[in-house]
């Protein structure tokens, strides 16, 4: 004869072994389905980016970036994250950030920190197509269009010593590409 304790029991394990069921039968075991914390991995998608080396020449590097990015603000977070090969030149002055991305009427605005202005190179034409060459190249590449407009926090950059108006949008071929 069965006891109430004997029947909590055998209903505490017949409803185990429900959910049991339950759960097995929800899933595939993909780690995209969710068990076990896991999350779907991330698609993405590869952009290019330039970077000066030793002899003012460009170099391109190819990064991979979230695809859900639109391809000109990735490439230009992966141009500010600085170069893979250690005998690249960093192309933006230390700590300059992305604040953002425009494209419009075949120009793609990028508009950066106050590092980018205060950190300007003061040693040239060499260090300053080392700043500017990739960056021009890198941001209208990636955005598909022949010129880029450089801002500073939403206003023109006026880094001193530089031998470029900044005013107007630069193209690849201004900046000796």
């Amino acid at each position: 004869m069965l006891t109430s304790v004997s029947i909590r029991s055998l209903i505490t394990l017949a409803a185990l072994a429900l959910l049991l069921a339950v759960t097995s039968a929800c899933g595939d075991g993909d780690a995209s389905e969710g068990d076990g914390g896991a999350t779907a991995p991330v698609p993405t998608a590869t952009v290019v980016v330039h970077f000066a080396g030793a002899s003012g020449e460009l170099v391109a590097e190819e990064r991979e970036v979230p695809a859900d990015v639109p391809a000109a603000r990735a490439a230009l977070d992966a141009l500010a994250s600085g170069p893979a090969d250690p005998d690249l030149i960093p192309a933006l002055p230390t700590g300059t950030r992305i604040l953002g991305v425009e494209v419009a009427d075949e120009v793609v605005r990028v508009d950066l920190s106050a590092e980018f202005e205060s950190g300007y190179p003061p040693g040239g034409a060499a260090a300053e197509q080392a700043v500017l060459g990739p960056l021009v190249r890198t941001a209208t590449a990636a955005a598909g269009v022949p010129a880029a407009l450089i801002t500073v926090d939403g206003r023109v950059p006026q880094p001193v010593g530089t031998q470029f108006d900044l005013s107007l949008p630069l193209t690849p071929g201004d900046v000796g590409l």
